[in-house]
Parts: structure tokens; C-alpha cells; sequence
């Protein structure tokens, strides 16, 4: 039992240490850096935020922990909710709700197995379950930013010209290809 405990201790110290860095780049990459908007910082925030439930969730159960708690909670602390998605902008813009009918949205599902508090990829956050992944580099080298327009960062191999080739995650129609409602 101590053993598990132990090994328990160090991926929930390993995930909240991980989500206070991550909340951390969030503010500062757009109070400090100007590198990301508001809105990405409401939307990385609200993700980090609904992960730290989750941690507040498994707590409050291993506060309350029998034997059945005890022989599930290596695999019950490796369920906790992945925080790479809380950086990957396409994933959290496709879950923003929309209430504007001619505003499409391309849903992203995220594949692949979820990357491991105990054992993060080495290369990009993200390689596990990347639908751009473009090979070895994304596994063993950490992308360096790009700055895209209006103050948008971007961390991927993928050359920038490339990347706004890729179908945009929101497409807003243009004013003149609205649909006009008669008043």
C-alpha cells in the first residue's frame, strides 16, 4: 500500500506541478508576452480550471480511500483529463458553443493515447495526438514558436505558410455572403 501511495504522490505532484506551469504560460502569454488574446486566455483558463476539479475530485476520494480505492488509484490518478489539450488552440476553440447559424465550426477530435504525467513526450506536448504530426522531429525536438497575426503564437514544426493553408477551426461568412433577413 505505501508503494502505491508513493507512486500516486508523484504523478498528482507531477500533474499539479504541470498545471501550475500551464497556468502560469497561459497569463503570461497574454499579460507579459502580448503572444495570445483574452479570449485564448478565458478558454485555456476555463480548461485548466475544469482539470483542476478533477484533481480536486480525486482528493477528495483518496481522502475517504478503502482497499478497493487503494487497489485502482495508480490507474485512477492516470485517468485525470490530459493538460496538453488546454494549450492546443484548435482543440479548445472546436468546443467553444456557437449560437450564430451561418458560423461553421470544424469539430477536432483528439486521437491517439493521451501523453503520460510520468513520462512526457520529449519532443512536442502534443505528438501522441496530433493530427498534423509530421514525423521523428515532433517526437524528439520541442517546436519553437511562431508568431502568427494579431499577437497569435504558434509552437509546431509545421512551417507557418503551411499551417494557413489548413481549413480554420471557425470560418465566419463575410458580410456580403450573409444571409439577409428581411425586418
Amino acid at each position: 500500500a505505501a508503494d502505491t501511495w508513493k507512486i500516486v504522490e508523484k504523478m498528482v505532484d507531477g500533474y499539479a506541478e504541470d498545471w501550475a506551469a500551464m497556468r502560469t504560460d497561459a497569463c503570461e502569454a497574454t499579460r507579459v508576452k502580448g503572444d495570445q488574446s483574452e479570449r485564448l486566455l478565458d478558454l485555456r483558463v476555463a480548461c485548466l480550471e475544469r482539470r483542476a476539479s478533477a484533481m480536486g475530485a480525486l482528493a477528495d476520494l483518496f481522502a475517504a480511500a478503502d482497499d478497493e480505492v487503494l487497489l485502482r488509484a495508480i490507474e485512477a490518478t492516470d485517468g485525470l483529463p490530459p493538460l496538453a489539450v488546454c494549450s492546443n488552440t484548435d482543440a479548445l476553440l472546436s468546443a467553444v458553443p456557437i449560437a450564430d447559424p451561418e458560423v461553421t465550426k470544424r469539430e477536432i477530435v483528439l486521437e491517439g493515447n493521451l501523453p503520460s504525467v510520468m513520462n512526457p513526450p520529449k519532443g512536442c506536448p502534443f505528438t501522441t495526438r496530433c493530427q498534423h504530426k509530421i514525423g521523428r522531429i515532433c517526437d524528439e525536438e520541442r517546436p519553437q514558436v511562431q508568431m502568427a497575426s494579431n499577437g497569435h503564437a504558434i509552437a509546431c514544426h509545421i512551417p507557418l505558410d503551411e499551417l494557413r493553408m489548413a481549413d480554420p477551426v471557425i470560418a465566419v461568412p463575410k458580410a456580403e455572403e450573409r444571409i439577409s433577413v428581411p425586418q
